[in-house]
């Protein structure tokens, strides 16, 4: 390509991120550093790379100056944080006539991309991911053709063009269409090419060629040409029809993935829930019969407590009360009882012993909770570990499992769910014993 229609393709490049026709005196610097362009070549070989307008005034600082960027390239912070860059449409600040702005013409390689809710440098890159993309808002909706992406390697980032224009106002939208400024304006080259044209083929020479005959000629080229431009433009492109069939075939499967996504993640999550409430019945269950184990040794140990007390304290009282004659009598009649009542005791201390130190042990959780995940996007297997039973029972209480007012939490969670329009699909196996 030659630079004259090189400079011409990056200015109606330009007008279409602008979207306006009023951009004159195009200066168009194509930057030429070989090592730089080997290097991007080698990182981006095979991925998706995107046109990037960046604003000259916000190239600031000595490390990433225009000039400093035309010469070494970007320079990323050292903390290991990306950059943004944007592709799409662009905004001029300040717009005014006259006014001369520069932008540097990118080339980024976004490559695989991951989306992420909000813009954030610090944001990590997921294994297999080339860059971040920015989740679109209301704003960037509005905007039209515009996104962010979050670019972790100055690699990923070739300096092309500096481009430099002036906006005024537009002799298209001034002028009537088919006037002659119109049409001169677009085809000076066309009645140059048309003059040379005729000085060749020898048509009297440069005297020999009116005006007036030159502006009939390429007036009705130009209106042949434009008849022939609009009728071409209005048929639809077979190349670009068939891209955007597949890309609707795509974006219509990538909604039936997500409500197949959702109805799995619903069946899964009912899993886990039955699951865990099978569990926590189990262990209520399991903690109740102890515990009325452990109230039945207590009852009973008591009532040997209160019997061993009732008999001192009537011995106690008969000491003071009986006739000495009597009393002999009743403290041998009590010597036989306190050694009836230790025979007793002897007999269920040491099942009662065995139950509190040994049969009586406190529960645990066994084993773990696992997302078995298949498909590009989603983890090999990620295992939460076991949770105390505390825990559990603080989780059950929060989704409302077994309790009045359960689902609440549950039918958030859903709802949060199918929001989630890039999730990948997963399924639940549990191991809780």
């Amino acid at each position: 390509m030659t630079a004259s229609a090189l400079t011409s393709s990056i200015a109606y490049n330009l007008r279409v991120a602008l979207q306006a026709d009023n951009i004159h005196n195009v200066q168009c610097e194509i930057v030429e550093n070989p090592s730089m362009v080997v290097a991007f070549e080698r990182r981006t070989e095979g991925t998706l790379v995107l046109d990037s307008w960046v604003d000259a005034e916000g190239l600031t600082g000595t490390a990433n100056s225009l000039e400093a960027v035309c010469t070494s390239g970007f320079q990323f912070p050292a903390s290991g944080q990306g950059a943004v860059f944007s592709t799409g449409r662009i905004d001029v600040p300040e717009p005014a006539v006259g006014r001369t702005y520069t932008f540097l013409l990118c080339k980024i390689a976004v490559g695989k991309s991951v989306v992420i809710e909000s813009e954030s440098t610090d944001a990590v890159l997921p294994r297999g991911a080339d860059s971040l993309c920015v989740a679109r808002s209301a704003e960037d909706e509005d905007r039209g053709y515009y996104y962010e992406y979050v670019l972790m390697d100055s690699s990923q980032v070739l300096p092309y063009a500096v481009v430099s224009f002036q906006l005024g106002k537009s002799a298209l939208a001034t002028a009537p269409p088919g006037s002659p400024t119109a049409d001169l304006r677009v085809s000076w080259d066309l009645l140059e090419r048309k003059i040379q044209a005729l000085k060749a083929g020898g048509s009297g020479g440069e005297g020999g060629i009116s005006l007036r005959d030159l502006h009939v000629v390429v007036h009705k080229e130009i209106e042949d040409g434009h008849a022939a431009a609009v009728a071409a433009a209005a048929l639809p492109d077979p190349l670009l029809e068939d891209d955007r069939s597949k890309i609707e075939e795509s974006l219509a499967l990538i909604d039936d993935r997500v409500r197949e996504l959702n109805l799995a993640h619903a069946a899964a999550e009912e899993e886990v829930y039955a699951k865990l409430q099978a569990t926590l019945d189990a262990l209520r269950a399991d903690t109740e019969a102890k515990r009325a184990t452990l109230a039945s040794h207590e009852h009973e140990l008591r009532r040997q407590v209160g019997q061993l007390q009732d008999a001192e304290a009537f011995l106690e009282v008969r000491a003071h009360e009986a006739e000495h004659g009597e009393f002999v009598l009743d403290w041998e009649a009590h010597r036989k009882l306190r050694h009836d009542l230790h025979r007793q005791r002897m007999v269920n201390a040491a099942s009662t012993l065995s139950v509190i130190s040994v049969a009586i042990t406190a529960p645990r959780v066994a084993g773990e909770v696992t997302i078995v995940s298949s498909g590009e996007g989603g983890n090999a297997a990620a295992a939460a570990p076991a949770a105390s039973p505390a825990a559990i029972a603080d989780r059950a209480a929060a989704v409302g499992v077994g309790g009045a007012g359960g689902g609440g939490a549950g039918e958030e969670s859903m709802g949060s769910m199918w929001d989630q329009r890039w999730a990948k699909h997963t399924s639940v196996t549990t191991g809780l014993e």
